[in-house]
């Protein structure tokens, strides 16, 4: 744990009551019973992460590029798919996964530290990969959805006084919508000659 937290910031997702009461004011260290939706964020943020190998976790890694340590659940327990997939995703992945195996050595947190230290030697140099553009087009177009319905629910009665481009104060009541969800003010309406335009 020291050597963790000696590199990074460490989010500990633990299960319901299996929270530490001694680890709680442990700098550098949060453990937490669950994330729900939050889980998506966390992981987004997250530059390495620690993790089973079950199906949906490797999917949810695969698509976000996180390198990973994963610990899969051994035979003993499972029915040992966790192994092939955490076997085959290293093998994807080389330089970006490292499988610890999930035995005595575990226990004492060494072999977890030298992975994680493994994959973060040159975690400062490198830079996310640049989206697809379709990927960029998705949430150009999703924040154009938001904006455009943020527009159509009229203006906000805590909205304060504002000046329009000529100078002119307006009000909410005196705000008119222009085509693309913005507001003006009245005196600065279009005539033939200058075309509204929005801000």
């Amino acid at each position: 744990m020291d050597a963790l937290r000696a590199r990074f910031g460490v989010v500990h997702v633990r299960g319901k009551g299996n929270l530490d009461p001694a680890l709680q004011d442990v700098p550098g260290y949060w453990q937490l019973d669950y994330l729900h939706d939050e889980m998506a964020d966390a992981l987004w943020l997250a530059d390495l992460v620690i993790e089973r190998a079950g199906a949906t976790t490797l999917a949810e890694l695969e698509a976000l590029g996180k390198r990973a340590v994963l610990v899969p659940l051994p035979a003993t327990v499972s029915r040992g798919d966790q192994l092939d997939n955490a076997a085959a995703y290293a093998r994807r992945h080389p330089g970006r996964c490292v499988v610890v195996p999930d035995d005595d050595r575990l226990h004492d947190g060494a072999s977890l530290a030298t992975a994680c230290m493994e994959l973060a030697t040159d975690l400062g140099r490198t830079h996310r990969e640049r989206p697809r553009p379709e990927v960029i087009h998705r949430a150009a177009d999703l924040i154009a959805q938001e904006t455009v319905a943020c527009g159509q629910a009229g203006p906000h009665p805590s909205r304060p006084v504002g000046l329009s481009r000529r100078g002119a104060r307006t009000s909410p009541g005196s705000a008119r919508r222009t085509p693309h969800g913005g507001t003006r003010g009245n005196a600065d309406a279009a005539t033939p000659d200058r075309p509204q335009r929005s801000w």
